[in-house]
């Protein structure tokens, strides 16, 4: 993959749209990637990552965070590159979600994100998740590999040079996906644990149930058991022992039921017995009972016959209520008519008391309207005095919110101005100290030239022999030769002066330039305020202008505050003025039918009264002609009667009912008598007491057999159960057993655990490959930065702690091998550096042969001396030449001057940056 031509607008640093053409860096060789620090160097890459996978290439920056902050609102956040890949050339277009204000209105409104990708046979895809799997597709990688393929950063790979076996294990889990290694060794550890606990478990589990196991203390089997309970018998000795103690105990179970079963027998002959004789008790105890009941009823008849001989009394006087009762339900229509009269009374007079309510409340409502609508006309004859110009006073509100907004404008000017002020006075001073700086490097350097140019004649003079020719005069003769000044600098030094000078010169003008720059502002800026005080406040000195502007905003504030309250007022009062006007109208609409509903209502009460009067006249008279006042009165006379009669007659039939049962009860009693008798003569005389005493001694005898069954019945049922539990334990302890015995042996292999073993897990075992892989590209490059001096090595494995991926430097300079950690700074960034390469050529064999014509290094150059960095600079060319294009983002000096084609980022004066080429 070959980046073309980048465009980025609103992206990070740059504000505005930048476009930077690679095809003009060429196709191979090294370019540098220069300019202040913060300008955005590496967000070069950055939005190469995002227009290719949608996100940026470091973990601490996220796409919320790709929105510009010095962009203005109407700037879209976007980025284009056109790339080549295999000859044939795709353009990808991105912008991420942000917040921008919205076009209309006040707030945020959210830009969606959107992506778009070209073909070279025009084919478009937009959907964001389409275009992400197409440029894996294209680019055979993802975006974390093109990450750690096209960009070497020095604090990420010195991690991997400088960290122990564990920590580069976690390294190298995520170049090479090795982490289905790791599961593996945690999958094994964690079976192997499990298969140990339930192991534990069931063993647990079998000597609870053998504790569980009932016996008898005169068992044969009681001391053996307590063996088996103290964990003394082997488990399949433990079993075979509770087997045979169950065996023992349905023996003796089933000689108990055998017993109980005879004991029935007898209980049933006894059962017999006892009933024979509580039945000649019972039948002797009836004949006494019917001989009383007999007398009883035949003392009470006597009594009873009487009453039943005057019953023919009573009926005649039930006669006679029933025709009082008779005449009464003849006159009972009478009362209806007198009810309804009544009723028609009360009613008429209901209605003329809601009448006179009703004319009483309508009058009301009246007169309140009457004076709703005088009320409602005088209080718009107030409100029409007191109106005002609502237009003027609008007038007058819009100019001073036009006057406070230019002073507002002026305020924020003022506070803007003292802190380019400060900021002018800062760099000013900054310039100052350089220039001395300046000057004194100057100085220094003209001082050592002098020296170096006065010292030349002495070195010349050295030479002269009398007889040859003087190089600089020709003379042959040399009466007065120069003396060798001491103390005289080298050229070296001589250069190095001036070149620092040279420096110091070049940052003493720029200081300059940007403290002229910002001096201009200033001015500018002050002359616009003061322009713009004396417009709006009359000012011509500028001492105090932020409190003077302070105090006319709140002197304005007040003042368009007053204005709006007045504004306020009369509309308020205009409202008040049109709601009257509209009650007035609903009130006079609604004044005449009201008038009409009191006439009308007069009217239906004065007919109503004369209508009670009549209605009073009918109901008098009807009532003088009936016995009673009420229908009711009516009525109760007659349930009256009606409960007499059904008195009477209840009574009679109570009379006659017990006549007849009594002399029914003594016909049954003497047969009752004479069939008991009879029975009695049939059964035989039993000892009854003699037959309860049996009784007693089966149900003792019984009661303690069922004892005995109970108590075998629940050791048997508890030790079938514990049988069947030790045996389930006991054949699963057998199967767990076999394989943890296997589990455990193979989880301490892949987890590098076996003892006296090399500690070497299986993922570190498979890492270990790709490491010496690694380390081997690696060495090709830092053999030659080095001039022969270095070389990496894996150490060996240990059988003390997890070791594979620790790291040793050979010194072929004295033969010696030590830890990596031992190299200075600036050996470490190149053992880094090839170790970053030779990762980076490992994971694009591994990723499938895919084709990166481009790669980024950043920065670290810095530690290295100069001959150090000829040589990383060497191996960088020497990548490059394959046909590869590096850019090198760095700050070093040197390196401007060493590499001609550059990409410079600056920062603009207002915010912002933009990189330019140049080569």
């Amino acid at each position: 993959m070959r980046p073309i031509k980048l465009t980025i607008t609103a992206f990070g640093p740059y504000a505005k749209q930048n476009v930077i053409e690679f095809n003009k860096l060429g196709k191979s060789g090294l370019y540098l990637i220069t300019g202040d620090t913060g300008a955005g160097k590496t967000t070069l890459f950055d939005a190469i990552s995002f227009a290719l996978y949608g996100e940026p290439s470091g973990e601490s920056r996220t796409k919320t965070m790709l929105r510009s902050e010095y962009a203005s609102p109407e700037t879209e956040t976007k980025v284009e590159l056109l790339f080549e890949y295999m000859g044939l050339q795709y353009t990808v277009k991105r912008n991420p979600e942000y917040e921008r204000p919205k076009s209309r209105g006040e707030g945020f409104t959210t830009e969606k994100a959107s992506a778009e990708l070209h073909f070279p046979d025009g084919k478009i895809f937009t959907k964001e998740k389409e275009v992400n799997s197409k440029i894996i597709e294209i680019l055979g990688i993802d975006k974390k590999q093109f990450s750690q393929i096209a960009m070497i950063a020095q604090g990420d790979f010195m991690k991997l040079l400088t960290s122990p076996t564990k920590d580069r294990m976690t390294i190298l889990r995520q170049l090479f996906k090795t982490e289905k290694y790791e599961t593996l060794q945690y999958i094994l550890q964690q079976e192997t644990s499990e298969l140990s606990r339930k192991v534990g478990e069931l063993r647990h589990d079998f000597d609870i149930h053998t504790k569980s196991v009932q016996c008898d203390k005169n068992s044969f089997y009681y001391a053996d058991l307590c063996k088996a309970t103290a964990n003394q018998l082997a488990s399949n000795e433990a079993l075979e022992l509770v087997k045979k103690i169950i065996d023992e105990q349905q023996k003796k179970n089933d000689e108990i039921i055998d017993e109980l079963s005879n004991v029935e027998v007898l209980l049933e002959q006894n059962r017999k017995q006892l009933s024979l004789a509580q039945e000649r008790k019972t039948k002797q105890d009836a004949l006494i009972q019917k001989s009383k009941e007999l007398l009883e009823i035949g003392s009470s008849f006597e009594s009873l016959d009487k009453e039943f001989k005057g019953l023919d009394q009573l009926k005649a006087e039930i006669g006679s209520l029933e025709t009082e009762k008779a005449q009464i339900e003849v006159e009972l229509n009478s009362y209806v008519e007198l009810e309804e009269l009544q009723q028609k009374v009360d009613d008429t007079r209901q209605v003329i008391n809601a009448d006179a309510a009703e004319l009483e409340k309508l009058s009301n409502q009246y007169n309140e309207l009457v004076l709703s609508i005088n009320k409602s006309e005088e209080e718009i004859t107030e409100l029409n005095k007191s109106q005002v110009d609502k237009a003027f006073l609008k007038i007058q509100s819009n100019n001073l919110s036009n006057r406070k907004q230019d002073l507002e404008k002026l305020f924020c000017d003022v506070n803007s101005c003292e802190t380019d002020k400060t900021e002018l006075s800062k760099l000013q001073s900054n310039y100052k100290k350089l220039s001395i700086i300046s000057d004194e490097k100057g100085e220094h350097y003209a001082k050592l030239n002098h020296l170096f140019l006065d010292a030349q004649a002495g070195i010349l003079a050295e030479n002269l022999i009398e007889g040859q020719p003087c190089p600089v005069c020709g003379s042959r003769t040399h009466p007065m030769p120069a003396q060798k000044a001491l103390d005289v600098p080298t050229q070296e030094k001589v250069e190095l002066a001036q070149k620092s000078a040279e420096k110091a010169q070049k940052e003493a003008n720029e200081a300059s330039r940007r403290a002229g720059e910002k001096k201009a502002v200033v001015d500018e800026n002050l002359e616009r305020i003061q322009r713009d005080a004396a417009k709006l406040l009359g000012l011509e000195n500028m001492d105090d202008v932020a409190q003077i502007i302070k105090k006319e905003k709140s002197k304005l504030a007040q003042e368009i505050k007053e204005i709006t309250d007045k504004i306020d007022d009369e509309e308020t009062r205009s409202k008040r003025i049109e709601d009257l006007k509209e009650l007035i109208k609903r009130s006079t609409t609604i004044k005449a039918p009201l008038e009409k509903d009191i006439s009308d209502k007069k009217i239906s009460y004065a007919e109503n009264k004369a209508s009670l009067e009549s209605l009073e006249t009918q109901r008098k008279t009807l009532s003088k002609k009936l016995k009673f006042s009420s229908k009711n009165l009516a009525k109760e006379r007659m349930l009256e009667l009606e409960e007499n009669i059904q008195q009477q007659q209840t009574h009679i039939k109570t009379i006659e009912d017990s006549y007849h049962r009594n002399q029914t009860a003594l016909h049954e009693l003497k047969g009752s008598i004479s069939e008991l008798e009879q029975q009695l003569a049939l059964i035989a005389k039993i000892d009854e007491s003699a037959e309860e005493q049996q009784k007693e001694a089966i149900l003792e005898n019984k009661k303690n057999l069922e004892i005995e069954t109970k108590k075998y019945h629940a050791q048997l049922m508890a030790n079938t159960r514990a049988y069947k539990e030790m045996s389930f334990c006991f054949s699963k302890i057998e199967t767990e057993e076999k394989e943890l015995s296997w589990m455990e042996s193979l989880s301490k292999t892949m987890n590098g655990k076996l003892s006296q073993k090399e500690k070497v897990m299986i993922e570190t075992y498979i890492q270990m490959h790709y490491f010496d892989r690694i380390i081997n590209h690696a060495n090709l490059n830092l053999m030659k930065m080095t001039s022969g001096q270095y070389e990496l090595k894996r150490k060996s494995v240990s059988t003390q702690g997890q070791t594979g991926l620790d790291l040793d430097v050979i010194d072929h300079y004295n033969n010696s091998t030590r830890d990596v950690r031992s190299l200075s700074g600036g050996e470490s960034f190149k053992a880094a550096l090839c170790l970053a390469l030779g990762l980076s050529e490992e994971i694009q064999r591994n990723a499938g042969g895919i084709q990166l014509d481009t790669m980024f290094v950043d920065e670290g150059f810095g530690s290295l001396d100069e001959n150090s960095l000829e040589q990383a600079m060497d191996a960088l060319i020497g990548l490059s030449n394959s046909n590869r294009l590096v850019g090198i983002i760095s700050h070093v000096f040197v390196l401007k001057e060493r590499i001609d084609k550059q990409i410079i980022v600056k920062k603009d004066r207002f915010g912002g940056s933009h990189a330019e080429i140049s080569v």
